[in-house]
């Protein structure tokens, strides 16, 4: 049995634990839910599956150089469309060399799509590029590097005209570098570029506007000496307090790890994170992906006994040597989790001259980040106490073998099975479904429950359990 895992001991009372149960879907990538598990039981970490179609977007016009990730994807509930914001990368033209310190320059463009799949590169007609505005750019810098635009769509922002919100790390110099803030009404016309206050931070950066405390929060990074990742926070995006280590290669790393990138979504209550782990050995010098959250958005987590959730693709790939996730990476559609993802078949150090990329997706099903599972025999779990409110049905997300089943019975705040929804009462599910409704012989729901404590325990015989709710 496996139950090593830890978890964020501050958010570990009944009332947090119940207001969580209530609203949330409840996801296994910690011990926040579980009180005690049993029998033969794993807890594993699922890695999304890349699409054969991969890479979904390709380099195609001049003003996108040879490589191309994705800064940001959303699916845009109220327009009925996915958006992305790419970044390009390129040498810097011959006339402007002189003032560049890395040699490189590059261009923030746009993409849509109406299935996540097949990608648009509208013409915009807003930014000239050599001379013309037949371009989908909707920001570019041709003397310096830039990276990682990072973009919310502000929907508690009372201005419309700044309802969209970027940041953009800009290198101008070795000294000379940092984050600028842009607003739009639409995505595509941007307005400001006033340098943030955030200090030091550095290329790979998130910004966030906190769906709890409703702060700007910037994950960046910094050199300590190993690379490590900090967090500032804003009320207003003038005044921001000093970054703050919140996540560090440790003894449990080896010894040439750094935490290159942290992207960041807000998922069914809980920060999740891709966290970029370089492997700077030479040997290596390449960048995968591991699997990070946090409760709070402050005290983060690796997941899974720091285990690769999205890997590098074999040899002769577009993604043999680095993945790049945008700051925001995760887009729920549907009944699945497509996460992008740019692809570089060239190790970290090899040259601008030398390095290809471009946008792969990947696909997991809906909390499928990680599952509860009884492979060849039985187990289970039981939850900590929580007090359900109102007229409730328990879900699960499940999916069993062929002779598999899940079963759950309801405990009181004892412990002792309340009569009526023991494990023999329990109708078995079996088969593949994200939306299942747990019932039992003479009980649909849990209404006469309402404002008690109760606990659930569910067996696994032969199957796995990637979540439960009360719907």
């Amino acid at each position: 049995m496996e139950n090593s895992w830890r978890m964020v001991k501050s958010l570990e009372t009944r009332d947090n634990v119940s207001s969580f149960v209530n609203r949330w879907r409840q996801l296994f990538l910690d011990n926040f839910i579980i009180e005690s598990m049993f029998g033969e039981i794993y807890r594993t970490v699922k890695q999304p599956l890349k699409d054969e179609r991969n890479p979904i977007l390709r380099p195609e016009y001049p003003w996108e150089g040879r490589i191309i990730v994705p800064s940001t994807v959303i699916f845009d509930d109220e327009e009925e469309i996915f958006k992305m914001w790419y970044q390009t990368v390129r040498p810097v033209p011959e006339k402007y060399r002189g003032e560049s310190f890395w040699g490189v320059c590059g261009s923030i463009c746009y993409a849509t799509s109406k299935d996540g799949v097949e990608w648009e590169k509208p013409f915009l007609n807003i930014v000239e590029f050599e001379g013309s505005k037949r371009n989908n750019i909707v920001y570019d810098s041709p003397r310096h590097y830039i990276d990682y635009a990072s973009i919310i769509k502000d929907l508690d922002e009372t201005d419309p005209e700044k309802r969209y919100k970027m940041t953009v790390f800009i290198g101008e110099s070795k000294t000379r570098r940092g984050l600028r803030y842009f607003y739009s009404p639409d995505g595509v016309n941007w307005k400001g570029g006033i340098q943030l206050g955030v200090y030091p931070c550095d290329d790979t950066t998130t910004f966030l506007r906190d769906p709890v405390t409703k702060r700007y929060l910037i994950y960046t990074k910094r050199h300590d000496p190993r690379r490590v990742r900090v967090l500032s926070e804003s009320d207003d995006l003038i005044h921001w307090t000093p970054p703050k280590v919140f996540l560090e290669p440790d003894g449990q790393d080896p010894w040439d790890v750094h935490l290159y990138f942290l992207s960041v979504d807000y998922y069914e209550g809980i920060y999740l994170g891709l966290l970029g782990i370089y492997h700077t050995d030479p040997n290596q010098d390449t960048i995968d992906i591991q699997l990070a959250m946090s409760r709070n958005g402050r005290m983060w987590e690796r997941v899974g006994e720091r285990s690769t959730f999205i890997p590098l693709g074999p040899k002769g790939s577009f993604d043999e040597a680095i993945i790049y996730v945008p700051s925001h990476p995760m887009v729920l559609h549907g009944d699945e989790i497509i996460i992008y993802y740019g692809g570089l078949c060239e190790k970290h150090e090899s040259g601008i001259d030398r390095q290809r990329g471009a946008i792969g997706r990947a696909v997991l099903r809906r909390d499928g980040f990680v599952s509860l599972e009884s492979r060849y025999g039985s187990g289970g779990f039981t939850t900590k106490p929580f007090i359900p409110e109102g007229s409730r049905r328990l879900l699960i997300n499940a999916k069993t073998q062929r002779d598999g089943t899940v079963t759950a019975e309801i405990l009181d705040e004892k412990g002792e099975v309340i009569p009526g929804f023991s494990r023999d009462d329990s109708i078995p599910f079996k088969g593949d479904s994200v939306h299942h409704l747990m019932r039992w012989r003479n009980k649909k729901n849990l209404t006469e429950l309402s404002g008690k404590i109760i606990k659930i325990r569910f067996y696994l015989e032969r199957a796995e359990l990637y979540a439960f709710a009360l719907t």
